[in-house]
Order: C-alpha cells, then structure tokens, then sequence
C-alpha cells in the first residue's frame, strides 16, 4: 500500500498523551498527528487507517488517517488529521475516575453507563445540546463495536468547545490502533465494549442499542448492511498485503459475526430497509 514519507515535514509540538511514539506536524496547513507502530502493537497504523475507512463508508464521524513512512529512521506509522477544525476549537476531556462494577442485571447497568456519560454532557450543554451530543455518543459505541475497538474508554472520547459559539460537540471515532486487535488469537475472548469506563461484551452493547437506540442508528444500520452486501472483501483485500493472514481472516469472520448478530437481533419491526 502507498505510504507518505513525512520526513521533511516540520514537527511542531510533542503528544504527551499515551505511550507510543508520537508527535505533531503541519501538512498543507493542517495539524496532524503522527504515531509509529510498537513492539506490542507492530500493526497500529494499519488498524488505525482501516478502522477510519470502515467508519467513514458507515457514515461513523471518524478522523481521517494516512499510512505514513520516516525513511530517515525507516519505520511505519499513521498519520492523524487533527480534529480541531478551528483556531476558537478547544479539546475538553472528560475521562474521570470511574471503577469498574460487579455486572448483575446487564441491561440495567448498561443503561446507567449511558446515563452516567450523558450526566458529564449534561453539566456542561444546553439541552439543545443534549440531545445531539447523546445521539453522537451512541454512534461512536456502535462504531466501536464493528471495529472491535478494545479502548474506547473515556480517555478516548472528548468534547470539542468552540470559544466563539460557546458549543460542544463530540469528538469523532479516534485511537482506533486497537481496532480489531483479535482477541489474542487461539482464545475464545468475546470482544469487549465500553461504555464510559465500564466493560460489556459487544453483543451485550448491541442487543442494548438495537433494541432501545435503534432511532439513533438506523442510518449506520443500513449503511453497514450495504457495506456488507457489497464492497466490504474489496476494502479489507487493499489491506491484505500489510496484514497478517491470521488478521486478515479474523477481520473478516469479525465483520460477519457484526452482520449476523444484527440480522438476529434486530426486532422485526426495525428490520434494515
């Protein structure tokens, strides 16, 4: 696959964030993020750049994200448009300290883990606001849940003030380098969900959003189906020169076990159209 080679491009300020190797640079007068792959997770930028793809053909509000190249130290990375799209645009976290609890009934506590995440937007935005910034959230969850992104804690979800309409919105999908990180492969680990800081299986998640959120999402609903029925094998076989084949099947089976619990789940009357 193409990669940019970013080795003349000025840097212009450290990411203190996280634990990979990152920092910023300015291309063609936008900020981006660049992340070089680990040890631990030597496919990162591939997952990243995939994940944004899938993302953006479901109509998910994801960052866009470039394979990238230093050929001075000769290692790969991703390259991460900023997503402050305005100079009055500031990021305001809101990861707090939130144990994780002892699940019983699991409806009931996914229910209370939507409400605590909507109880921080609701401190700080218009009801308006409210509205707009719960529906954006419970977009982001069912996008986690397709790519099968393992940290989509609230570390990695923000909101974005803008100083000159006094506004919030929500961050689009990032952090994606965990995207489909199989499980540890050779196990039978169902994948994880979180909501808030708040782990779930995803097919938990999904059964709560298709039969309680479902207003929210049908448009991702048939998105996703129209990407699966059509150009999805298309998509993950431009990758497939930079992925393992392991990962590669996985991804695959992955997505198709998506579809298959959506088509299950779905009640009948909200069948996709």
């Amino acid at each position: 696959m193409k990669r940019k080679d970013i080795v003349n491009i000025p840097k212009i300020g450290k990411e203190p964030r996280g634990t990979n190797n990152k920092y910023w640079i300015k291309d063609k007068g936008i900020n981006k993020l660049v992340k070089y792959n680990s040890d631990i997770y030597p496919d990162l930028d591939v997952m990243e750049s995939l994940a944004s793809d899938i993302l953006k053909k479901i109509k998910i509000d994801c960052v866009n994200v470039e394979l990238g190249y230093n050929s001075d130290i000769k290692q790969n990375c991703c390259i991460i448009d900023s997503f402050l799209l305005k100079d009055c645009e500031v990021l305001y976290e809101i990861d707090i300290d939130w144990p994780e609890r002892e699940i019983k009934d699991i409806n009931r506590e996914i229910e209370m883990s939507f409400g605590r995440v909507f109880g921080i937007f609701y401190k700080l935005c218009s009801e308006e606001e409210l509205k707009q910034l719960i529906k954006q959230y419970i977009r982001k969850t069912l996008g986690d849940i397709i790519i099968g992104n393992e940290d989509g804690k609230l570390k990695n979800t923000g909101l974005i003030f803008n100083e000159e309409t006094h506004r919030y919105r929500l961050t689009p999908n990032f952090d994606n380098g965990l995207a489909f990180h199989s499980y540890i492969f050779g196990q039978s680990n169902e994948p994880i969900c979180y909501i808030g800081n708040q782990g779930f299986t995803s097919n938990e998640v999904l059964t709560y959003i298709l039969n309680n959120k479902y207003d929210d999402v049908s448009d991702i609903i048939d998105s996703f189906n129209d990407f699966m029925e059509n150009d999805y094998i298309q998509l993950i076989d431009t990758y497939q020169p930079v992925l393992e084949p392991q990962k590669y099947h996985y991804i695959i089976k992955h997505l198709d076990w998506i579809k298959y619990n959506i088509d299950t789940l779905l009640p009948k009357n909200h069948k996709a159209r």
